[in-house]
């Protein structure tokens, strides 16, 4: 086979002529499921449908040196990082000192999982969990929760729904959706003050990103 890279671990029963399993290098940068380059390089050879499925992870490409199908590298720039969510509650937390009230801060990623929590000394203990449930909030419906608990009160929309999720969503300002280029890629929660300071709190750690 062509330009043979390490093995990558599974025995090769079924292979003709005692071929390992290895990454090839493509020489025209296509990305290719390594069952269909094995077709190609043997004259149509067909792994038996056992070995096809490890053949092909999940996605259907290896990882061989080839370029990776361009939607995977735009998610990999956009999503958020732990150094992104390290940055945010910096921000968040120098507001919080700027107007005197320690606050709980979380950040969450486009899944709604926790990506970092912090509690400034003296914040309180039973906002741990708010502040991480305003993040979660904010991402799993796309809007901050000060306007969803706007749109939540009796007569409105979505009227009921904080009993939804069991008890997780939050309807009082704090939380903040993050986006990148367009695109949400988290959220920001913040609690231990005044609906107007968790806001506040959280707004600044979002203008960071």
């Amino acid at each position: 086979m062509r330009g043979a890279a390490a093995p990558i671990g599974r025995s090769a029963e079924g292979l003709p002529g005692g071929v390992q399993l290895v990454g090839p290098t493509v020489e025209d940068h296509t990305p290719l499921r390594l069952a269909e380059l094995l077709e190609r390089e043997f004259d149509g050879f067909t792994p038996p449908p056992p070995f096809r499925a490890l053949l092909e992870p999940p996605g259907g490409y290896l990882d061989c040196g080839q370029s990776a199908p361009h939607h995977n590298r735009r998610n990999a720039m956009t999503a958020l990082t732990l150094a992104d969510a390290r940055k945010i509650i910096a921000a968040a937390e120098a507001k919080a000192e700027e107007i005197g009230q320690p606050m709980n801060v979380a950040v969450v990623d486009a899944g709604s999982n926790l990506i970092a929590h912090i509690r400034m000394d003296g914040a309180w203990i039973g906002s741990v969990d708010i502040s991480i449930n305003k993040a979660w909030t904010s991402r799993a419906f796309d809007i901050t929760t000060k306007h969803l608990g706007e749109n939540s009160q009796p007569g409105q929309d979505f009227y009921g729904i904080l009993a939804s999720n069991n008890g997780k969503v939050m309807i009082f300002a704090g939380g903040i959706p993050l986006t990148r280029d367009g695109k949400v890629v988290g959220a920001i929660g913040v609690s231990g003050g005044t609906g107007d300071q968790d806001q506040t709190v959280a707004e600044a750690g979002a203008a960071s990103l």
